[in-house]
């Protein structure tokens, strides 16, 4: 705002100046053009006065004070010359002078014009800065959430397969168990059947395992599934006996199985 009222005054004050000028040149036209009217009016009227008296006595008298006379306008005359020359001198320097005026104030301007749009440019590409790091803080503050999400996730699924690490421990130990059940000849087979309930649920109050889990959700094979088979590779068991282990622990915590589990190249399946 500042530049473009800067503008206008400087325009304002160039129109100023033209018109002096212009009014300061017409002003000495009409004085001299009014001077030499008048002077000519003047030679006009003596002519017709000398004219008249020419055939008088006093004719060298009148000869010799029109003479003098003429050489006074003459002299008054190349006075008014000089001054005119002066003032179209004059005229002349005003002119050159207010056009440099008006040359330094359009060198003036167009360094304020130059000057504004370079401090667009600069408040523009602050602005473009300005979108980036917001665009970039948003894309920064995505990527945590992400990490969380997946730090989150990567929790659940170590607990998942801690518990299922700890029902194959619980199952091995049971299965010891039973089999130093089986052994001892000299257990009724009523401890047996007590000695089985109770391992049996010793087992599913420690392992919380729900019995709706499931191998696959919406045709895609869980973190937890993939967890608890990678944890039974660890421990040793061949790929071709995953499925039957998986059957036991399914069996010994309660849920129900039908059919087969197999291995397959889409994962885990159920085999009727």
């Amino acid at each position: 705002m500042a530049s473009q009222r800067e503008g206008v005054l400087a325009r304002e004050r160039e129109q100023s100046l033209i018109e002096t000028v212009q009014e300061t040149r017409e002003a000495a036209e009409w004085e001299r053009t009014r001077y030499e009217t008048s002077l000519k009016e003047s030679y006009r009227e003596e002519q017709k006065r000398w004219e008249e008296m020419r055939s008088t006595d006093w004719k060298n008298r009148e000869e010799a004070r029109r003479k003098d006379w003429m050489e006074a306008e003459e002299t008054h005359m190349s006075d008014w010359i000089a001054v005119g020359e002066a003032q179209r001198g004059y005229e002349s320097a005003c002119e050159k002078y207010y056009q440099w005026e008006i040359e330094a104030m359009e060198q003036e301007s167009a360094a304020m014009a130059k000057a504004l749009e370079t401090d667009q440019e600069k408040l523009e590409l602050e602005r473009q800065v300005f979108n980036a790091k917001v665009v970039a803080e948003e894309a920064q503050e995505m990527a945590e959430e992400a990490v969380q999400r997946e730090t989150q996730a990567i929790k659940e699924a170590e607990k998942t397969t801690e518990k299922l690490r700890k029902a194959a421990d619980e199952l091995r130990t049971l299965k010891k168990e039973v089999r130093a059940l089986w052994i001892d000849k000299s257990w009724v087979p009523e401890q047996k059947a007590a000695a089985f309930k109770r391992g049996r649920e010793r087992e599913k109050a420690e392992v919380a395992v729900e019995s709706s889990f499931r191998l696959k959700k919406k045709g895609v094979i869980s973190n937890e599934s993939r967890g608890m088979i990678r944890d039974l590779v660890g421990l040793g068991i061949s790929a071709g006996k995953v499925g039957g282990v998986v059957a036991v622990i399914a069996e010994h915590i309660g849920v129900p199985v039908k059919g087969k589990i197999r291995l397959c190249l889409r994962g885990i399946e159920m085999v009727q």
